[in-house]
């Protein structure tokens, strides 16, 4: 004679289900937000390495040259800020296609175009870890949900155009980040503790954030 499976058997089963299927989850979601940080990091140490070999060319030679390799030569009083970096990134859609391999495409987002404080011209940008909505979540484990140097949904990217500054130290300085000195060059993770959100049209960004020269 065939046994079907009791009511209290077939709760135990969706229990058992369901505490797998949670536990799967954690581990995917865990899993993706490693993928998105490290793509960022990546893409973000590639970028800087871009700029570096764009700056060593131009303080080597006073002619113009192909500084973004699309075949074409560019001129560089009109492309590249007086410290010898690119004013704009951007190339087929890609906020940093023109310093990329060809073909590569970043996931970056663009969040503040060439805005000036204290004669330093900067950029501001998110990658897929540091998206503000679909970004790697604060880890509650973590102090101040916050793992320092790994972007999460409310940090970003500091692209240093250009310093109009001679014998002065600048710094990034805001109520929920450590200061940090920057040069011109500096494609840099900014870290913000906690868990306040950033507001891109806000000048201060909604944590006071600034740049000083002393």
């Amino acid at each position: 004679m065939k046994r079907g499976f009791t009511f209290i058997e077939l709760i135990a089963v969706i229990l058992i289900i369901g505490i797998i299927a949670g536990i799967m989850g954690v581990k995917v979601s865990s899993f993706l937000n490693k993928a998105k940080e490290s793509a960022e990091i990546s893409t973000a140490l590639s970028v800087l390495a871009a700029l570096d070999r764009i700056e060593g060319r131009w303080s080597m030679e006073d002619s113009d040259f192909d500084w973004d390799n699309d075949g074409v030569i560019d001129n560089i009083k009109n492309d590249l800020s007086s410290d010898g970096y690119p004013y704009r990134l951007e190339k087929e859609g890609d906020c940093l296609g023109r310093v990329l391999k060809r073909g590569q495409k970043s996931g970056f987002v663009l969040r503040v175009s060439n805005a000036l404080s204290s004669k330093v011209l900067y950029s501001i940008f998110t990658g897929p870890a540091s998206d503000p909505l679909n970004g790697v979540s604060f880890p509650k484990e973590a102090k101040d949900f916050d793992i320092a140097s790994k972007p999460d949904r409310n940090d970003f990217w500091l692209y240093v155009i250009e310093s109009n500054v001679t014998d002065k130290r600048c710094f990034v300085k805001g109520n929920f980040i450590d200061p940090k000195q920057i040069n011109a060059g500096d494609f840099i993770l900014i870290d913000v503790k906690g868990k306040k959100r950033i507001d891109f049209n806000k000048k201060d960004l909604g944590i006071g954030f600034k740049i000083e020269c002393n």
